[in-house]
């Protein structure tokens, strides 16, 4: 069977495209085509060393329309779209001829659309002062036209068989709630690949915090806080901001704090430019646990573990390592057994205190990591995502 993946538009899926073509590498006799666009060239060498089934091509430009016309004249069994965010009538006016799968980002700016959730986007990521800015024409557009025009890709993918894709069953229910005519597929946002955990359980400990530095997305003070009630152990840990810097949504301020921490003694590792996956996985194979500060409220408009999966989650299951994670957060399907839960500062200082000072509590929590990670080996998932 020949699959393609298509990932066209958003550096920071690299990864989501990485784990769907490696779900399809483990069908038996498949052959997978990933297609990007010229600026994503050198992010997945990794993938091709170790799929040797996954082709990559090579959009001719940053308009995706010569690339999706060309899947459109090959016999592809099916076609999944990773991330659609713009260029709208390019995917909605291909004439495709097999099912294509659109994989759901944000389950409300697909299908939740009115003046009222247009506004809320919109404040949500601009500030009043900003309102005159030209950056706020983008994001006006994103918040009230993008909406109508998504509207034509949902069509198209009807029209030719396809699924709609979401990466929990949270979202799953909550796409059901706005849309109750149809059940969409759950795939995941990641499959586990890596070797880890990386750090041994009596050795320091590399704690991540992956995804892009940003302070719409994850409350940064509760890991300060962490810090100011650990300076006993500084030399214990060593802290890994894993991911970009997003110099539009407050990093700057972020990384200042980042800098005084440093100058009292505390590791912190951040990245100033975008790593290769390959790099990535790198990094994130040396994490001996994973603490997710995202926020379980508004993010941009969308609201983390129900119209949206946040990604820190899913990097601790491709890492097989423990999760710290809010009691807010919901159900993790499949991977509750690796959380370690907390529903006060207080709480998650005392669960970070045993990973670093308890070897057992710390082996105990990796061995249920990594046997929670195993329902998210790629073979698991093949079949699914190839329709069968």
């Amino acid at each position: 069977m020949r699959i393609a993946i298509v990932e066209y538009q958003v550096p920071g899926h690299d990864l989501v495209a990485d784990a769907l073509c490696r779900m399809a590498a483990s069908v038996p006799g498949a052959e997978v085509t990933l297609v990007i666009s010229p600026a994503s060239r050198e992010r997945f060498e990794g993938l091709l060393a170790e799929r040797p089934n996954v082709t990559l091509r090579v959009g001719p430009s940053t308009d995706p329309t010569p690339a999706l016309r060309q899947l459109a004249r090959e016999g592809y069994g099916r076609v999944v779209l990773c991330t659609v965010e713009r260029d709208f009538a390019a995917y909605a006016r291909v004439p495709w001829r097999c099912p294509v799968d659109l994989l759901v980002h944000n389950t409300d700016r697909w299908f939740e659309h009115s003046v009222q959730n247009g506004w809320a986007r919109f404040s949500a990521t601009v500030p009043p002062r900003a309102w005159l800015a030209p950056v706020a024409r983008y994001h006006l557009k994103q918040a009230f036209l993008y909406p109508l025009q998504r509207g034509a890709v949902l069509r198209a993918v009807a029209r030719s068989g396809g699924r709609l894709l979401v990466s929990s069953p949270a979202m799953a229910q909550e796409l059901q709630r706005v849309r109750p005519n149809g059940m969409p597929t759950v795939l995941p946002f990641t499959v586990h690949c890596l070797p880890g955990p990386g750090t041994a359980a009596g050795g320091p400990l590399r704690l991540c915090v992956p995804g892009s530095v940003s302070a719409q997305r994850r409350d940064y003070a509760v890991l300060f806080r962490l810090l100011d009630r650990l300076p006993d152990l500084r030399g214990q840990f060593e802290l890994d901001l894993l991911g970009r810097v997003q110099a539009t949504e407050g990093a700057h301020p972020i990384l200042a704090q980042v800098a005084a921490y440093r100058a009292q003694g505390f590791a912190i590792r951040q990245y100033e430019a975008p790593l290769s996956n390959a790099a990535y996985d790198t990094e994130l194979a040396q994490a001996g646990a994973v603490l997710s500060l995202a926020r379980t409220g508004q993010a941009r408009g969308s609201r983390y573990g129900h119209t949206t999966e946040s990604g820190t989650v899913h990097m601790a299951i491709r890492a097989g390592v423990p999760l710290l994670v809010g009691s807010s957060y919901p159900d993790l399907a499949g991977y509750e057994a690796a959380a370690l839960r907390y529903s006060t500062e207080a709480e998650l200082e005392a669960l970070v205190r045993q990973l670093l000072t308890d070897p057992g509590f710390r082996a105990a929590a990796q061995t249920r990591a990594r046997a929670a990670a195993g329902a998210f080996a790629p073979h698991v998932w093949g079949s699914t995502l190839a329709g069968a």
